[in-house]
């Protein structure tokens, strides 16, 4: 009974929104006139820069950004991501589910940084999903155009310090959890930039624009020159499924490693200018598969990066390594028990087996 209630309630919500703002329509064909595009291509790639006048644009904070003009959804900025691929725009959310959430108005130029949900929180998302966005952007513009900037959220250390180093002020941002459907008068946004959602390679124009905008020396202090074997500690992720991808004896695995040397490191303890300065003065770095590998585009060449994973986890992480002139070596388990997605995994590494591979690799 509580679940027919909780459909019909939905369904009321739904209908009740639908006659305030109206159905939003799907058409391949619709006219360009309803938005201004810039195009580029970077390493045989083709980006585009959308500006859209006097439309909408609403987030479901999970898969679903859509960018709507006259109550059509606008294929090409809007974003609908399945199964970790970006599909058609005909599969977005709104077209069954309308806009259910009251309209607020944003006057000015917004730039909207909206990537699908990971970017809300999630570190690797947030650098490689999130940020590029304004580095297509300023290919052709500048950010003192802007009046506003949409992001996914504004809660995380990382978000906030990045954005300043980029010179965006945290007044001048719109957190899409609290402003999900807006009007605007002028918005630009970009095509996806980063591809590896599909191929598992961040694309090395990224790579290079983030040592740029944030590898500058006076970011670098060397009083992290300590910091020359890591383990990345995934014990403070905030991911509803952490537990799902662990290594159960983690607790020895991080007793032994610290009696050869590694410091035991959380990330999110760390600001992200001292992550920089942890993983470019680095020699070794090891630890379970997760979003803190994203620092690696920050290491110097030649460095050794040693991936703990599930048997069924993708090469993301290797091809980054890389594609960063590193040193990669995984270890690779099988899951005790079945995995509930690719990257996830219940694994245990044995002393013995770890001590074997370091002597191997000569890493002691």
């Amino acid at each position: 009974m509580n679940n027919f209630l909780k459909k019909i309630y939905k369904e009321t919500i739904i209908y009740f929104f639908n006659l305030i703002y109206g159905n939003i329509k799907f058409n391949k064909n619709i006219s360009l006139n309803n938005y201004y595009v810039k195009k580029i291509k970077i390493n045989k790639i083709l980006y585009t820069v959308f500006k859209i006048q006097d439309g909408r644009s609403y987030s479901d904070q999970v898969s679903n950004v859509a960018y709507i003009k006259n109550n059509y959804i606008l294929e090409g900025p809007s974003i609908q991501l399945r199964n970790g691929s970006i599909v058609k725009s005909n599969q977005n959310v709104v077209l069954k589910s309308g806009t259910p959430r009251i309209i607020k108005k944003v006057p000015g130029k917004i730039l909207s940084l909206l990537s699908g949900g990971a970017g809300n929180y999630n570190y690797w998302h947030w650098l490689f999903d999130v940020i590029p966005r304004i580095f297509l952007y300023e290919r052709f513009y500048s950010l003192k155009n802007i009046n506003k900037i949409l992001i996914p959220a504004i809660k995380e250390k990382f978000q906030y310090q990045t954005l300043n180093i980029l010179g965006i002020k945290i007044k001048n941002c719109i957190n899409s959890q609290v402003y999900r459907h807006i009007k605007f008068n002028e918005l630009y946004v970009t095509t996806h930039p980063n591809l590896s959602l599909k191929t598992e390679k961040v694309p090395n124009w990224i790579i290079f624009s983030l040592k740029k905008k944030f590898l500058k020396k006076k970011f670098l202090v060397s009083s992290f020159s300590k910091f020359k074997k890591i383990y990345i500690d995934r014990s403070d992720s905030k991911s509803n499924v952490r537990d799902f991808r662990r290594i159960v004896n983690e607790k020895l695995i991080k007793t032994f490693l610290a009696s050869i040397g590694f410091k035991i490191l959380k990330l999110s303890e760390y600001s992200f200018i001292e992550q920089i300065n942890i993983f470019y003065n680095a020699n070794c770095i090891i630890g379970l598969h997760g979003a803190g590998f994203a620092n690696i585009v920050f290491c110097k060449k030649n460095t050794t990066v040693i991936e703990i994973k599930s048997n069924t986890t993708g090469d993301i992480i290797k091809n980054l390594a890389i594609s960063n002139k590193l040193k990669y070596i995984n270890i690779s388990l099988g899951s005790r028990i079945k995995p509930i997605g690719p990257q996830f995994g219940i694994l245990y590494l044995s002393l013995i087996k770890l001590k074997s591979f370091m002597i191997k690799n000569e890493i002691y």
